[in-house]
């Protein structure tokens, strides 16, 4: 079994209904981000998808996409993850860039011209229902497998693919000390999961047994202290501009929050001199 996996099935074992992720409103706990990872890498099994073939995921804040990142491990796929709002035409590009794509996760009908897909209803189906108990056949993966292709726009305006290796996920995300979260911490993570900030950070925390609600964007910033409040949190991931921003809505309100929590990290994008300000 993929090393990072037993490191989940660890946590698993020792506190199953422990949360691992919130998003949209969802939970996760690690009993089901390990059974959901398994589940969703024996439906690959079931859909025919061969070892080191590749996937495409549109990387929306379902929480599910948790499930297929740890469960294409098992698999040893290379899981290709690209913005949800990335037009059709551009993922087209990126389909004929790279030889045995099998298949697409994604709620966008106009993919279904480029490539096989399903939609994130039929990966939660498949991760909730489980396939336990009808393919097991997992592969040992090699450090310098590919994991991971994440299409991100960064300042171009256009994707380019960042390339993660096993050995560079393991090594860059779970070396003891590398940022200082605990197994008790709740963190709130801000940033795309198509992004290496977002991503790694969110891989970061699983990884070291912690906790987080993940937004993709502050685009409610009432709902960011409902979350905060209702699961009293602990930490701050956060970009510069998005704490610029609350700095902005409401000084007092971030003042009161920077006293409660032990952690604000910023990070993600360059600190300009306008957000310094600010």
């Amino acid at each position: 079994m993929a090393g990072v996996l037993k490191i989940i099935e660890e946590y698993y074992l020792k506190n199953p209904d422990k949360l691992a992720v919130i998003s949209n409103n969802e939970e996760l706990t690690y009993k089901d981000l390990y059974f959901g990872s398994i589940s969703f890498a024996n439906y690959l099994n079931k859909l025919n998808i061969k070892e080191k073939s590749k996937v495409v995921i549109r990387a929306n804040n379902d929480i599910d996409f948790w499930c297929v990142f740890f469960g294409s491990m098992l698999k040893r796929i290379t899981l290709i993850i690209i913005d949800d709002s990335l037009p059709t035409s551009s993922l087209k590009d990126i389909y004929d860039s790279y030889d045995n794509i099998s298949l697409i996760i994604s709620n966008n009908i106009e993919d279904k011209n480029i490539c096989n897909i399903i939609s994130f209803s039929e990966i939660k189906k498949a991760v909730n229902e489980g396939y336990l108990d009808k393919y097991n056949s997992f592969f040992d993966i090699e450090d310098d497998d590919i994991t991971n292709i994440i299409y991100t726009t960064g300042t171009t305006g256009k994707a380019k693919g960042v390339c993660w290796s096993y050995s560079y996920l393991w090594y860059s995300n779970f070396l003891p000390g590398c940022i200082p979260y605990f197994e008790d911490s709740i963190a709130v993570l801000i940033g795309k999961l198509n992004h290496t900030f977002g991503l790694g950070m969110g891989v970061s925390l699983l990884l070291r047994n912690s906790s987080f609600v993940h937004f993709n964007g502050l685009n409610d910033v009432d709902e960011f202290y409902n979350q905060i409040n209702k699961y009293n949190v602990t930490s701050l991931v956060i970009p510069p501009s998005a704490m610029a921003y609350l700095s902005m809505v409401s000084y007092d309100k971030l003042t009161e929050l920077s006293n409660k929590v032990r952690l604000i990290e910023l990070a993600g994008e360059k600190l300009t001199k306008s957000t310094e300000n600010q």
